[in-house]
């Protein structure tokens, strides 16, 4: 699943389908809760690999100047169902979806 980052979509639901780090489907289902532009998002979602609830999360991304730049912090809290995911992995797939994060905003800012 490649993800998508957006400033413009403000979507209040969204679905996503794609390949899954172990190659199988995999489904990230999330309600955005509350949005303030430069300030937080927070939001809601399931995974279900192949058709099968794993956990449920609600989430924040905040950010805060620092000095010159930005400093992003995320909290999550979730709920892993028998034994099927776990907080590493959460931990593992959310660095990986920052780092997505940072070489898009790296890519915008070199154009």
């Amino acid at each position: 699943m490649t993800p998508r980052f957006s400033n413009s979509a403000r979507a209040a639901a969204e679905y996503a389908e794609g390949d899954g780090p172990n190659g199988g489907s995999y489904s990230y289902d999330v309600t955005y809760q509350d949005i303030v532009e430069n300030n937080r998002i927070v939001y809601s979602y399931q995974m279900s690999p192949g058709g099968q609830r794993i956990s449920v999360s609600v989430a924040a991304v905040e950010l805060f100047a620092d000095g010159t730049g930005t400093r992003l912090t995320v909290t999550e809290h979730g709920c892993f169902f028998d034994g099927l995911d776990t907080v590493d992995q959460r931990k593992q797939g959310t660095e990986w979806l920052m780092g997505e994060l940072g070489n898009e905003l790296d890519s915008q800012l070199a154009n």
